[in-house]
């Protein structure tokens, strides 16, 4: 509004979005990850001349549409990259050391020893090899977590054949070089796989049948991007029949519901799509929406 634009809030219906805009002349149009965007609706707007997606990924705007109708489309990809990173860790201690299970005993009046010989097989973090496969700006911020646990990180992005990651530690600016490594590598290497890329343009699973063969049996997989990139019946399939250790997920193939066998798994760690949900990413995000707005012309 300081900058002169008359803005809505009001939450709009996925079939009346076009419809609101068009009658609003509404140039602007900002979404999180909730609202699809879809070329039916993109093709009937009149206004909007700019998108911009309140977050990393933007797969739920359909680009091919709005560039035909000559729309700008944004994110904010700078603000959220240490609030994804931290929650992957969160997800990832919380398996290894029993959080929630042990947590939840106690709060019911569990045994006391009990819980706490159920965590004899507990583990740590150092020395654990994890696997990133995407090394935009939440890949890196993983890296850098990752190395302050001790771990030795391994990467695949496609797009860089050379990794070296900056990270400052006790204000030293140090360059760290981390091994880019096939896909093959990291499914087959690591005791933990995190993903940070966008949902598969054709649909399709990126790990499916061929790939949960091939899998560590200690394995944990974090999934914190897009849900659909793990196909979630193998992946249940493969936590009942203890072909992998465990799993976090943040996000889901049919989001808000949830595919009910993920929640009678113990070695899951679940979270509803909250990557970026911290005071400091959503305040980053909106100065970033603003900073879009302000030099969009």
């Amino acid at each position: 509004e300081m900058l002169g634009h008359q803005v809505y809030t009001e939450k709009i219906s996925q079939e009346n979005l076009s419809d609101f805009c068009n009658s609003n002349g509404i140039k602007i149009l900002i979404v999180r990850s909730a609202t699809k965007v879809t070329a039916p609706i993109i093709e009937q707007f009149e206004t909007v001349q700019l998108i911009i997606r309140a977050g990393v990924g933007i797969d739920n705007i359909n680009q091919d549409a709005a560039k035909s109708k000559n729309i700008t489309v944004c994110n904010t990809p700078k603000s959220s990259s240490n609030a994804v990173a931290e929650l992957v860790f969160a997800h990832v201690l919380n398996l290894a050391r029993k959080i929630s299970y042990v947590d939840n005993g106690l709060k019911n009046n569990g045994d006391f020893k009990i819980l706490k010989n159920a965590s004899s097989d507990c583990f740590e973090l150092k020395g654990k090899k994890i696997g990133i496969v995407g090394f935009g700006r939440i890949g890196q911020s993983v890296a850098q977590i990752a190395l302050g646990f001790g771990m030795e990180v391994i990467a695949h992005d496609p797009l860089r054949k050379t990794i070296v990651l900056p990270i400052t530690i006790a204000q030293q600016n140090i360059n760290v070089e981390i091994p880019s490594v096939s896909f093959n590598a990291i499914i087959t290497q690591s005791d933990i796989i995190t993903f940070h890329i966008p949902f598969n343009a054709n649909g399709s699973p990126l790990i499916n049948e061929l790939i949960f063969k091939q899998f560590k049996p200690n394995v944990i997989l974090v999934n914190t991007a897009r849900g659909g990139i793990i196909d979630e019946t193998l992946l249940i399939k493969a936590l009942q029949e203890q072909q992998i250790l465990g799993a976090c997920l943040d996000t889901f193939i049919n989001e808000p519901l949830l595919n009910t066998e993920l929640l009678k798994e113990p070695m899951v760690s679940l979270s509803p799509h909250t990557g970026g949900s911290t005071k400091e990413a959503q305040i980053a995000i909106g100065q970033e929406i603003v900073d879009i707005v302000a030099n969009f012309k």
